[in-house]
C-alpha cells in the first residue's frame, strides 16, 4: 500500500471514507449505532493519533458467536452483533457506549497490530496492550467528556479491567500469563526463518485476555508518571518512527517527557507474571 503518512491530502483527512455492512434483519441497529458512531470515532482518532494509516474503511457486521474478529484486514472491521444498540431512536450517545468503545479499540489496530504489528507471535500485548489503552483516550475524544467525567470514565473501567485480571491470574497457568514468555529469544527464527506459535492449540488460550489487560495497565502506569497528553505525544512520534515495521518490545530506557522509564516496565514485561 502506498504509505499515507507521505501524503498531503491525508493528513487532513479527519473522517475517511467508510461503510457498515449487516444482515437485513439487523440493518436498522446497526444503522442507530455503528453508522452513527463511525464519523465521530475516525474523526477523535484522527484527532488522537494523527493520519489514518489506511484509505477506507468497511465495518461487517457478524454473529456473536463469530470465532475471531481480528482477521489483520487493513480495510474491514468484524464488529460482533453483541454490541449493537438495543434501545431506541431517541437515546443519547452514553447508551452507546459498549459499540463505541469496540469500535473505537478496533480502529485503534490500524495503527497498532496492522501499520505496526509484534515481530514476534507471543508479544501480542504490543498490539492488544495499546489498542484497549487507546479505545478508552479514543473513545472520551469522541464523547467531547469533561475533564471530570473523562477521569471517572477511565477509573470505573480501569476497575472492571483490574477485577477481570485478577480473576484471570488466580484461574489459569503461570506460563499463560507473562507478556513477553521468550525473554532473550524473542523475535528469533530457526535457520529456514520459521518461529513456533506458542500456545496456539491450548483452548484455554482462546478466551484469556491477560495480554490485553497486562499492557493495558502497563501503559495507564506510563500515563499516571508522564501525564496523558505527553504518553499520546509519544504515540505519535512512535508511529511516524515505526510505522510499517515489526517491532519487539525490547527498549530498555526511553524518555517520555521529562521522565526516564526504566526498570519498573521491564519487570512487568519480562518479569514475574503477577
Amino acid at each position: 500500500y502506498p504509505c499515507r503518512f507521505s501524503e498531503r491530502s491525508a493528513g487532513s483527512q479527519r473522517v475517511i471514507p467508510h461503510r457498515v455492512f449487516s444482515p437485513v434483519c439487523l440493518l436498522q441497529k446497526a444503522q442507530m449505532g455503528v453508522l452513527k458512531l463511525l464519523p465521530r470515532c475516525l474523526a477523535a482518532a484522527y484527532a488522537v493519533l494523527g493520519v489514518h494509516p489506511f484509505p477506507r474503511l468497511d465495518v461487517l457486521i457478524v454473529p456473536a458467536g463469530f470465532s475471531s474478529l481480528g482477521m489483520a484486514s487493513p480495510h474491514i472491521i468484524f464488529l460482533s452483533q453483541s454490541v449493537l444498540f438495543p434501545g431506541s431512536p431517541g437515546s443519547g450517545v452514553s447508551s452507546l457506549s459498549l459499540c463505541g468503545s469496540r469500535i473505537c479499540h478496533e480502529i485503534a489496530h490500524s495503527w497498532f497490530g496492522l501499520v505496526i504489528g509484534a515481530r514476534d507471535w507471543t508479544e501480542e500485548w504490543i498490539s492488544e496492550g495499546f489498542a484497549t489503552c487507546l479505545e478508552d483516550i479514543i473513545w472520551a475524544q469522541a464523547q467531547q467528556l469533561s475533564l471530570k467525567d473523562k477521569a471517572e470514565q477511565f477509573e470505573l473501567k480501569a476497575l472492571l479491567r483490574w477485577r477481570r485480571l485478577s480473576d484471570e491470574l488466580q484461574n489459569s497457568k503461570e506460563e499463560l500469563q507473562i507478556l513477553r514468555p521468550n525473554m532473550d529469544r524473542t523475535g528469533q527464527v530457526s535457520d529456514s526463518g520459521s518461529s513456533t506459535v506458542k500456545h496456539a492449540l491450548n483452548p484455554d488460550k482462546t478466551f484469556m485476555q491477560v495480554h490485553y489487560l497486562k499492557g493495558y495497565f502497563l501503559l495507564k502506569f506510563l500515563a499516571s508518571e508522564v501525564g496523558e497528553h505527553q504518553l499520546v505525544d509519544f504515540f505519535r512520534l512512535f508511529v511516524r518512527k515505526y510505522h510499517g515495521q515489526l517491532i519487539l518490545s525490547q527498549v530498555r530506557v526511553f524518555q517520555v517527557g521529562d521522565c526516564k522509564i526504566s526498570d519498573f516496565i521491564l519487570s512487568l514485561v519480562w518479569g514475574e507474571p503477577r
